[in-house]
């Protein structure tokens, strides 16, 4: 996400408060939060959202999945996605493979205003599967359309008798039409109050071994003047780590030591670990933002730790880790193959979650449930 450039050039739409806004008259009119149990918990599913793949190529191939979002002409301001397809099939192939709703996003560190946003991952989806490449869609909304649009996702869950818990995956709602045509319904209401901000792209250049991410802001739904920001990854052996960043990005978490295998295994165990420890720091949504870290960094973390952990067992992790005693955290087991950069996307059929997903999905979950027990929508916190 080429995140050490966003403090520059986010374009923000509104500044909002993280938690106990109310609902009632958000944008000119009274909409009602709906009804939920007494007991109702926001789970990851209500605000971390993954599609299953559709059938054929693009949205239009299986009922209810949502289509590009994104104009051809938005989509022409970046490199193509891949080097492989016509940017005309691209298009048409572009699906939404998963969608969050952060109530408070935030750029700078923990004192930094609130940032409320629905945010979109696309994907070229071409005969059932998936491009090694991404839009990450970055998309304004004021934080009470933000927590109507959650607690209409847990009431069509708690609807359905979906308890919601365990790890995230793809949304037991969206394995069939109705449900995906309900969550659509959810979906395209926010978008209709959202405003572009900003987004990123990951791309792939042919082979599943290089990639450049591609950031550019918007501003009034037209792209910033000048060149797009780039940043360049190549991970050439999946059974081995053996990652190179240009440009690499500077962060005091620094953890390149492990993106080598041979670096990393001629390292002392106590280099390995301060280097872990970095890693786990960077996946920590209230340590590091896209003022401190890269967006490489960011995606590398994952693959990073994972083939750490294989090559020595013994690291431990590290006290400034993020935890949860609510949620359960357990990423996608894809990352001990190197070449998974994607944070929440898929890879052909494979489905990459990588930690920062999730606790940033934990953090968000825990903001809205603290709003809804603000507005009496639901009961006391256990």
């Amino acid at each position: 996400m080429l995140r050490w450039l966003l403090p520059i050039a986010i374009v923000i739409a509104s500044s909002v408060s993280c938690v106990g806004g109310g609902v009632d008259g958000v944008g000119g009119d009274d909409e009602a939060l709906p009804v939920l149990p007494f007991d109702a918990r926001v789970e990851l599913t209500d605000v971390a959202l993954v599609w299953p793949l559709p059938p054929g190529t693009g949205a239009a191939s299986g009922e209810g999945f949502l289509g590009p979002v994104l104009s051809c002409a938005d989509l022409a301001v970046f490199e193509p996605l891949t080097r492989t397809d016509e940017p005309e099939t691209l298009c048409e192939a572009l699906t939404v493979t998963a969608a969050r709703l952060d109530p408070c996003f935030k750029v700078g560190g923990p004192d930094a205003p609130c940032q409320s946003q629905l945010r979109l991952v696309l994907q070229p989806v071409v005969d059932g599967e998936a491009r090694d490449a991404s839009i990450h869609v970055f998309m304004g909304l004021n934080e009470p359309r933000v927590i109507q649009a959650v607690a209409r996702m847990m009431a069509l869950r708690l609807a359905q008798g979906l308890d919601g818990r365990g790890p995230l995956g793809v949304h037991p709602l969206l394995d069939d039409v109705e449900g995906r045509i309900a969550v659509a319904e959810v979906v395209r209401d926010a978008l209709a109050q959202a405003t572009l901000q900003q987004f990123t792209q990951i791309t792939v250049h042919g082979d599943d071994a290089a990639w450049t991410f591609e950031f550019r802001a918007f501003e009034d739904g037209a792209p910033t003047p000048g060149e797009a920001i780039q940043q360049h990854v190549l991970s050439q052996n999946p059974l081995a780590i053996d990652v190179s960043v240009t440009p690499s990005g500077a962060s005091a978490d620094d953890f390149s030591l492990l993106l080598k295998d041979d670096t990393a295994t001629a390292a002392t165990v106590e280099e390995q670990q301060r280097a872990w420890d970095h890693a786990a720091r960077v996946e920590h949504p209230s340590l590091h933002d896209t003022a401190t870290i890269d967006c490489a960094r960011c995606h590398l973390a994952a693959p990073a730790r994972a083939t750490a952990l294989a090559r020595t067992p013994t690291l431990q992790l590290s006290p400034d880790a993020f935890s949860s005693t609510r949620h359960d955290l357990t990423p996608t087991a894809v990352f001990a193959n190197p070449q998974f950069i994607h944070a929440f996307a898929w890879r052909h059929t494979d489905l990459a979650i990588n930690s920062r997903v999730l606790h940033e999905a934990a953090t968000s979950a825990d903001l809205v449930e603290a709003s809804l027990h603000a507005e009496n929508a639901i009961g006391a916190l256990p």
